[in-house]
């Protein structure tokens, strides 16, 4: 059977147990929830080995079905004692409950053992598999052939099995079978449905073995044999890369996989606030969402790129890394900044008074961090920040409502930490102590009046909410900044 592989992230850290791989892996799009991969190894001991110790029947008994006995007997309450009859289902309970992945903050659990899934928990869009949205109490056996991967994204969830029949182009044969159940909104998990929830496995139908399936906010996206991508779900702005029919009055759904033109090659796929970015040795691609002209495709009149399109880079540049709202994006290559897209404000940085950037443009300093919501910018350059754009409430130094060349923002004592809010900016001292400048509010400011441009303590409750910020809004520094 061909190597499969599961991801959300290009990097993952491997928690190994016995008979089970299970890595966690980040989700790559703020709609995701939790993503766990899942790899059943066939070559495990099922028997235990315990000779002398059980009659027969028992020591022969596999694991699975001791597993299913227990399952079926804790569901109906007929018998919460079964794992204590004998050391062999002592040990198999154990087994079980060591290999259980906890998911989305303890309401989902996947266990899979000897190619059996088993599913508890959370079940509002079926993700459990079992042919309803009602809250399951116990494990519950996933009836499908033997599971190879199982994998979970969105309150959605992929199953790889064996001995199964997957569609090719020439016909059916024997092979490995992708199932997928759960949320279905637009018909992300492409088993041909645009109905929300799908409460039993389907079989997504390929056009040849499965290699790899991303999951891109509610879009997913699977590679097969001939090195081609296929996508399916949400696809308004054709951010899955497949141009849809203007007339089709449902043409934000694209239930069924279908294959993506120019997508052979790409080793890394990047969703943000409708665009998509892939990469491929030969440079940058994306599709998507364009209504700022923040593509960097050079398009100046089109709303939307339909296809892969080469993102317009210098030669040598080679991006690795994205930072996209709905308006503008940062293109990185190590500490070399370029920027495209809305500048009305100036927010991108470049000190430009065009209202549009069509073409990425290098900044004139490096960047090491960027924080950015609406129209204003934070940049961490060498230790000091820099801040542009909107100036409405005097978050940023100065009185002008627009900031268009880039300024520094001097920080009270040694900062740690730094979080851009619409209307204004937060910092965290060494001390642990956080201060803020810009609109007032009385729950976020213990002066009652207008802050303005000056450093004011916070309120316990809005530096509890600070300290437990970790997304695009937050730069982190050094003590000495």
């Amino acid at each position: 059977m061909p190597q499969v592989t599961f991801e959300t992230s290009p990097t993952d850290e491997p928690i190994r147990s016995t008979g089970t791989e299970i890595r966690s892996l980040p989700p790559t799009h703020d709609f995701a929830d939790k993503a766990i991969t899942s790899t059943y190894d066939r070559d495990v001991d099922v028997t235990c080995n315990i000779a002398g110790k059980l009659p027969n029947r028992v020591f022969t008994m596999r694991v699975s079905t001791i597993l299913a006995v227990m399952c079926r007997a804790e569901v109906s309450g007929e018998s919460r004692e079964l794992p204590f009859l004998c050391r062999k289902f002592f040990m198999a309970r154990q087994a079980f409950l060591q290999d259980r992945l906890t998911i989305e903050d303890g309401k989902m659990c996947l266990s899979l053992s000897d190619g059996r899934l088993y599913t508890e928990g959370g079940n509002n869009y079926g993700q459990c598999g079992v042919g309803s949205t009602t809250a399951t109490s116990g494990p519950r056996w996933v009836r499908l052939p033997p599971v190879v991967e199982a994998w979970y994204c969105i309150h959605g969830t992929f199953a790889l099995t064996s001995h199964g029949l997957v569609a090719h182009t020439a016909g059916d044969g024997e092979g490995d079978s992708l199932h997928a159940w759960g949320n279905n909104w637009c018909g992300k998990l492409g088993v041909g449905l645009i109905q929300e929830s799908v409460t039993r496995p389907r079989r997504v139908v390929l056009p040849g073995a499965v290699r790899d399936v991303r999951v891109l906010g509610f879009m997913t996206l699977f590679r097969v044999d001939d090195d081609d991508w296929l996508g399916c779900g949400f696809n308004q702005e054709s951010q899955i890369g497949v141009p849809h029919d203007p007339i089709d009055t449902d043409y934000k759904a694209q239930p069924v996989p279908t294959r993506i033109p120019g997508s052979a090659g790409v080793t890394r796929w990047e969703h943000h606030a409708g665009s998509t970015f892939a990469w491929t040795p030969n440079g940058l691609l994306m599709c998507g969402n364009n209504g700022q002209r923040q593509s960097g495709c050079g398009s100046t009149d089109n709303d939307t790129i339909k296809t892969l399109t080469p993102v317009i880079l210098p030669e040598r540049v080679r991006v690795d890394r994205v930072v996209a709202t709905g308006s503008m994006t940062f293109f990185f290559d190590h500490r070399r900044c370029f920027a495209c897209g809305d500048n009305m404000y100036g927010q991108l940085g470049l000190a430009l008074p065009d209202r549009s950037v069509f073409t990425p443009r290098e900044l004139p300093f490096p960047v090491d961090a960027i924080a950015t919501v609406g129209w204003t910018t934070l940049f961490l350059t060498n230790g000091a920040i820099l801040c542009c754009g909107a100036n409405p409430h005097r978050a940023l130094p100065r009185r002008p409502p627009t900031v268009l060349d880039p300024l520094p923002l001097s920080l009270p004592g040694s900062a740690t930490r730094v979080v851009l809010e619409r209307t204004r900016v937060f910092v965290q001292r060494g001390d642990g102590g956080w201060f803020g400048r810009g609109e007032s509010h009385p729950r976020v400011f213990r002066r009652k009046w207008l802050v303005g441009n000056r450093w004011c303590r916070v309120t316990e409750a809005k530096a509890a909410r600070l300290s437990e910020q970790d997304d695009d809004r937050l730069i982190k520094l050094t003590p000495t900044c």
